[in-house]
């Protein structure tokens, strides 16, 4: 191990003499001495020693205080002072080099030797120090967490270059200001809390809060550490930031998702109830209204009560749709009817302050869409309207229309053809410019924490942009906000298709099993079907139908069965049916059921799928078709 050097700064020569004696015999190695201060700061500076031993009061216009000051200023060479006498003035100046100990003259070698030891591990205690706060600088500001120390008043105190890179601003404009300011006003109670909490065991604390950064308000996640004295007393507070940004919106979606889950339950629920009711309604008013004659005041009565029977279902199938979240399939749709539908639904929950007023004339406005979706875009944008108008009332306007756009419209920035345009207008409050640039950001809203996600706007452009299309936003404070939505128009020929069974009910003569659990819709099938000509076997018990069928498989020839039953469902007493007599047709009838769809049935075999309720006419229809199919041998539908 190699000996250390010692540079000894003198400027009397007996006396330098007799230190570097001192100093051979103590083990250490020595350079020739420096005189002058002058001398010494560029020796030290050149061979760089282990340690410089200074004479305090050296001759010459440096004297050894200055000189330490240069040596340490461009150096981490430690040095110890040598005097004989020395001012109180004197000393104080020499405390601003940071001396490593101080040795007065005359002293002994075992003095030296203590001074000159302990003045080495200080030293190499402080490299190593500093090494490792070199360290631990370089990993703390080269991570993309944002970590920041602030004392008990919220003072910011040192900031990592991610913090300054996030919020824009440089190091200086943070240290010595208070943190709390670039908090989101919802949160900074929250944040005030949790900050407190650190003042407790364990001391630690961990919250989520908005802050304003340079891509606009994003959610951070902050881990902090409070840091104690000897006593237990709060001397300040390391906390780590992360962005949870992405996180906040997956749970959002996750929520958004379970809740319209759990919306889509409970509706399908209402639905198989509420369909099986409106059969029997539907059914028995169907029946009376042929019983009576045309024109009297009770035919006209029970005509109202059907139509009213129509709407209910109608409202039904709308909850259906508009909770069927996960249906992402698109196909051939009617803008009109979606819209006609979705209006009707928001009607009862718009203030009653604000006209709402609708423009979609009689044509076909095709586009290939999902329903659901396409559903929710109308739903969101008409919210949003109506709470623009809540306070003091005003016209919101649905208008669809037809446009084609040439390449130099750049309408919203779509490609030529020809549209379907959606425009939804308010007379609202309407927005400023600086709100108009970020209604599509996720999370960002102008309303009070509880009124709303943020989520509406980020949902509608994101599907609009999936079904190819493009929007565009005009808004001004005051004076109300107009959406255009440009989807892709299918070419399709116009008129509506009529039906093919012409307004008479098709008749026959088979024997048809008719199950259902409700006896009502049992009985309203039973007289339509036997109305038409038909025989029919009717059960309210699906293992008694199969009984039946079991017996005597020959004699019919078409199954019609509810698909929610106890002991034995529709599907479950099809699949029976079918091992006894795999080419008998077969109609599956549902209020709602999540375990099946028409697409499900029609691969499992399932020859027709209705859904209820099911009137007098779509029911001879569909069993017509399916007879008649059977008949002409095209069988079972293939699955």
């Amino acid at each position: 191990m190699a000996k250390p050097l010692i540079m000894v700064v003198e400027d009397e020569t007996i006396v330098s003499r007799g230190i570097q004696l001192a100093l051979g015999n103590l083990g250490y190695e020595t350079s020739p001495a420096a005189r002058t201060g002058e001398q010494a700061v560029a020796r030290a500076l050149a061979e760089k020693p282990d340690l410089v031993l200074m004479d305090i009061s050296l001759k010459g216009e440096m004297d050894g205080v200055e000189a330490a000051q240069q040596i340490r200023a461009s150096s981490d060479i430690p040095i110890i002072f040598l005097t004989a006498y020395a001012d109180d003035e004197k000393i104080e100046r020499s405390k601003r080099s940071d001396p490593f100990g101080y040795i007065i003259k005359p002293f002994d070698e075992r003095e030296l030797k203590v001074a000159l030891e302990t003045g080495l591990h200080k030293a190499r205690m402080e490299r190593r120090l500093k090494e490792s706060e070199a360290k631990y600088r370089l990993i703390v500001e080269n991570q993309n967490d944002l970590v920041v120390k602030f004392d008990p008043e919220g003072h910011l105190l040192f900031v990592t270059p991610s913090y300054c890179e996030t919020f824009g601003r440089k190091e200086s404009e943070f240290i010595g200001k208070k943190f709390m300011p670039l908090i989101h006003e919802d949160d900074r109670k929250r944040v005030a809390e949790s900050i407190a909490s650190l003042k407790n065991p364990p001391h630690t604390t961990y919250h989520e809060s908005r802050a304003m950064t340079v891509k606009g308000w994003r959610w951070f996640g902050w881990s902090i550490r409070a840091v104690l004295d000897e006593q237990s007393a709060l001397m300040e507070n390391i906390s780590v930031g992360r962005d949870v940004t992405e996180m906040k919106q997956l749970e959002e979606r996750l929520r958004q998702a379970q809740k319209m889950e759990a919306i889509g339950t409970l509706a399908g629920g209402i639905a198989h109830n509420f369909n099986n009711i409106l059969s029997s309604i539907l059914g028995f008013t169907e029946l009376s209204l042929d019983e009576v004659e045309k024109g009297s005041g009770l035919h006209d009565n029970l005509n109202e009560v059907f139509m009213a029977g129509i709407r209910a279902r109608d409202q039904v199938r709308q909850i259906l749709t508009f909770s069927r979240q996960s249906d992402q399939k698109t196909a051939p749709m009617d803008m009109g009817t979606v819209i006609k539908e979705a209006t009707a639904l928001l009607r009862a929950s718009i203030p009653t302050t604000v006209q709402m007023e609708t423009e979609i004339p009689e044509k076909n406005f095709i586009i290939e869409g999902n329903t659901t979706q396409i559903h929710q875009v109308i739903i969101n944008l008409c919210t949003n309207a109506a709470q623009a108008m809540e306070k003091a009332g005003g016209r919101l306007a649905v208008i669809l229309e037809r446009v084609e756009l040439e390449v130099n419209d750049n309408a919203a920035g779509a490609t030529s053809g020809k549209y379907v345009l959606l425009t939804v207008s308010d007379t609202g409050c309407g927005m400023a410019p600086d709100v108009m640039e970020r209604i599509f950001d996720p999370y960002f809203t102008t309303r009070k924490t509880g009124k709303g996600s943020g989520m509406g706007l980020a949902l509608v452009h994101g599907i609009v942009t999936s079904h190819n299309g493009h929007m565009d936003v005009e808004s001004s404070e005051g004076k109300g906000t107009v959406f255009r939505l440009y989807l892709p128009l299918l070419d399709q020929p116009e008129g509506n298709s009529k039906s093919l069974n012409g307004n008479e009910p098709p008749v026959g003569h088979e024997h048809i099993l008719v199950v259902d659990d409700e006896p009502q819709i049992v009985s309203f099938q039973k007289q339509v079907l036997e109305g038409l000509g038909y025989r029919v076997k009717a059960e309210t018990d699906s293992m008694a139908a199969l009984a039946a069928f079991r017996s005597a498989p020959g004699t019919f020839d078409a199954l019609v069965t509810d698909m929610t039953m106890p002991g034995m469902t529709g599907e479950g007493l099809a699949r029976e049916l079918r091992k006894i007599r795999p080419d008998i047709p077969i109609i599956l009838c549902t209020g709602y059921s999540a375990s099946i769809s028409e697409e499900k049935a029609m691969k499992k075999g399932i020859n027709a799928f209705l859904l209820k309720p099911v009137n007098r006419g779509d029911l001879a229809v569909t069993l017509r078709k399916v007879l008649e199919r059977q008949n002409s041998g095209a069988g079972v539908a293939s699955g």
